[in-house]
């Protein structure tokens, strides 16, 4: 493996991949947390029990709400 590849791959996998310390919080707020930390991700937010795909992306992190717009389980990407 080159270095670049390498260091690619490091990289990839010390990226964080959940963020239970925003369960409680603002759902908004929490986006622009996500989104800061890591802009590459896809961030949205949307009502726990609202219908979605079942696709699995490395790209993406879903945040569930509560009808108050808190953050209701940890995101996490997928």
């Amino acid at each position: 493996m080159s270095e670049s590849a390498a260091t690619a791959t490091a990289t990839a996998s010390a990226e964080k991949k959940l963020w239970p310390e925003l369960v409680g919080e603002d759902g908004e707020s929490a986006k622009k947390t996500i989104e800061s930390e890591n802009p590459n991700l896809k961030v949205t937010v949307g009502r726990d029990g609202s219908p979605m795909t079942l696709d699995y992306r490395t790209n993406r992190v879903r945040i569930w709400v509560d009808e108050k717009g808190l953050v209701v389980y940890t995101p996490t990407i997928g």
